[in-house]
């Protein structure tokens, strides 16, 4: 079952990347780095489920992440896009 992510799940995946800013990048480094980076996210996925309002898999969580980067990315570009095109009628 799906549920709304709430603020609170955002605040704590805010500390989880404050933290460890490899969640956030997704480069890992090192022999161990991809197993490290796993590790990383399945310990925030396990505070995030804690929370009490439903349960996702590591991987739902590492995509609703990605799909919102690229939704913020889009929309910054989108921005400056128009900024851009705003100062070329002045």
């Amino acid at each position: 079952m799906s549920f709304k992510v709430r603020e609170a799940h955002w605040q704590v995946l805010h500390e989880e990347m404050d933290k460890n800013a490899v969640l956030a990048t997704g480069k890992f480094v090192g022999p161990k780095g991809r197993e490290n980076y796993k590790k990383l996210w399945d310990e925030a996925a396990k505070k995030l489920n804690s929370l009490g309002y439903g349960l996702k898999s590591t991987d739902k969580w590492q995509k609703g992440f990605v799909n919102l980067n690229v939704v913020y990315l889009l929309k910054m570009r989108n921005l400056s896009q128009a900024q851009v095109a705003c100062k070329g009628h002045q």
